[in-house]
C-alpha cells in the first residue's frame, strides 16, 4: 500500500470515528428516552455490557495495521452498517457499535480482498474470542440478507456524505494528524483489548465450523 493509499484509509478511518460516534449519541438518546418510558430493548450478540473505553478511529487503525484494511473496506463497511440497521430496524449506540463495526469490517475484508486473514486474526485485532467473532459474523451476515455487493455510485456517495457529515460533526473540534499515519506491521497485534471489549449480553452458540464465511 503506497503512501496516498495509507493517507486515504487514514482519513476514512478519522471520518467514519466521527460519523458512527455522533449516531451513537443519538442511539444512546433514544434508548434512554425509550426506557423511561418503561418499554423493554431487547440485547443482541452486539450490545455490550458497559461502553467501551476506546475512540472509533482508534479501533479501525488497528485493522489498517495488522490486516492493511483499505479506505475502500471502510467505506463499504460503513455501509454494511446502514444497511443492517434499516434492514433490522436497530440504532447504533455506544454499547454496539464496535460489535457492529467489527462484523461489518471482517464481512468488508473478506468481499474486497482477493486474499484476507483469517477470523482467528481478526480476533485478535479486535479484542474479543473467535467463538464471539463467528457468531457476531454470521447474525451480520444473516441481518444483510447476504446483501454485500456495493456499486461505485453507492461508494462515490458514501464518500461524498461521510466527509461532509465528518466536516459538520467534528465542528470545533481539533484537527487531523496531519502527514503522518500509523505504521502497517506484520506482526500479530498485541492483545491489550480483551478487557475492554468483554461484556456481551449474550454468550455466543457454539459454531461447527472455524470461520463464519469459506
Amino acid at each position: 500500500m503506497n503512501a496516498e493509499a495509507c493517507r486515504a484509509a487514514c482519513d476514512v478511518a478519522e471520518e467514519v470515528g466521527i460519523v458512527i460516534d455522533t449516531t451513537a449519541d443519538t442511539g444512546d438518546a433514544w434508548l434512554a428516552k425509550w426506557r423511561r418510558c418503561g418499554k423493554r430493548v431487547p440485547a443482541t450478540v452486539f450490545d455490550a455490557l458497559t461502553r467501551v473505553p476506546l475512540e472509533v478511529d482508534r479501533y479501525l487503525m488497528r485493522f489498517f495495521r495488522y490486516a492493511k484494511a483499505t479506505a475502500e473496506v471502510f467505506l463499504h463497511a460503513l455501509i454494511y452498517i446502514d444497511r443492517f440497521t434499516k434492514k433490522r430496524r436497530m440504532r447504533v449506540t455506544h454499547f454496539n457499535k464496535f460489535r457492529l463495526l467489527l462484523a461489518a469490517v471482517v464481512l468488508a475484508e473478506k468481499f474486497c480482498k482477493d486474499a484476507f486473514y483469517r477470523n482467528d486474526r481478526y480476533a485478535k485485532i479486535s479484542g474479543v474470542s473467535l467463538q464471539e467473532l463467528n457468531q457476531i459474523e454470521r447474525e451480520f451476515l444473516l441481518g444483510l440478507d447476504w446483501e454485500l455487493f456495493v456499486t461505485e455510485e453507492e461508494l462515490r456517495l458514501c464518500r461524498a456524505r461521510l466527509a461532509r457529515a465528518a466536516q459538520e460533526c467534528s465542528a470545533g473540534r481539533g484537527g487531523s494528524s496531519g502527514d503522518t499515519y500509523p505504521q502497517m506491521e506484520p506482526t500479530p497485534p498485541p492483545a491489550d483489548l480483551p478487557k475492554m471489549m468483554r461484556g456481551s449480553l449474550r454468550q455466543p452458540a457454539p459454531c461447527s465450523r472455524g470461520t463464519a464465511l469459506s
